[in-house]
């Protein structure tokens, strides 16, 4: 299972991360292509709440959804936090349920390309639109073939610093071209001082997608797609070097 021990380095490992500003990206696109001004949001994937935030701060209705029991646990305590409330459950992608529909769905930060199996693609897809109210949009963003398969890197290494302590976290990627996937094989070793506190192993697998393959998926779905532009670049075209594209789709 990924993100046992990853998820207690995740918020080290992108504390640089604009989240404030890719929620205000979010809620641009929300009133560009959205029929009606979304209240409640369904965030897909939402591990340790940095959408759900900034999101719940802007007044929207959350509900979280997340594989991973450990992320959603973190999620909970910061929402206490900042006294903020949104709805949590552990569940996957291809098979959660919930016995309501949503304005605007996302599921952002590549956490479509966990979705490896073309089966659980169609069957996630499908689980989403049914989701959605009519005229409802859902945005997410994934990582695109030509750039992945050109610009990869086989190994690296960065150190993490947190309160008092640091994460070394070094990377192996294993291409699987034939697949359209990748193993990323993270080795994280924690010190505090010149002491080890622990280290740990996770391997993600992730899948990659052309966007004609994209658009195959969506539209079989039932969706329309609106638009596909470069992350954060809303008015741009994707180019074949653009390795995260955003694409927004309509039910």
């Amino acid at each position: 299972m990924v993100f046992e021990s990853y998820a207690e380095d995740y918020d080290i490992f992108y504390q640089h991360k604009a989240y404030q500003k890719e929620c205000r990206y979010l809620k641009n696109i929300f009133n560009r292509y959205a029929l009606k001004h979304p209240q409640t949001i369904l965030d897909l994937g939402c591990g340790t709440g940095n959408y759900l935030i900034p999101l719940a701060q802007m007044k929207y209705k959350l509900t979280g959804i997340d594989a991973s029991a450990q992320m959603l646990a973190i999620a909970k305590t910061k929402l206490k936090k900042f006294k903020l409330k949104a709805e949590l459950q552990q569940g996957l992608l291809q098979d959660f349920q919930i016995q309501k529909d949503f304005d605007a769905v996302i599921c952002m930060f590549s956490v479509i390309d966990y979705v490896t199996k073309k089966a659980d693609l169609s069957k996630t897809f499908k689980n989403i639109y049914q989701h959605m109210k009519p005229g409802a949009v859902f945005v997410f963003d994934c990582w695109q073939k030509e750039a992945v398969e050109e610009g990869y890197s086989k190994t690296r290494k960065r150190v993490f610093k947190g309160s008092g302590y640091r994460v070394e976290r070094s990377s192996q990627t294993t291409l699987l071209p034939e697949k359209n996937m990748c193993e990323v094989q993270y080795h994280c070793t924690v010190t505090k001082g010149k002491d080890i506190c622990h280290q740990y192993d996770e391997t993600h697998t992730l899948r990659y997608f052309s966007i004609t393959e994209m658009k195959s998926y969506l539209e079989k779905a039932g969706f329309k797609v609106l638009n596909i532009h470069p992350f954060l670049k809303p008015n741009g075209r994707p180019k074949k070097s653009d390795w995260d594209v955003t694409v927004v789709v309509q039910k």
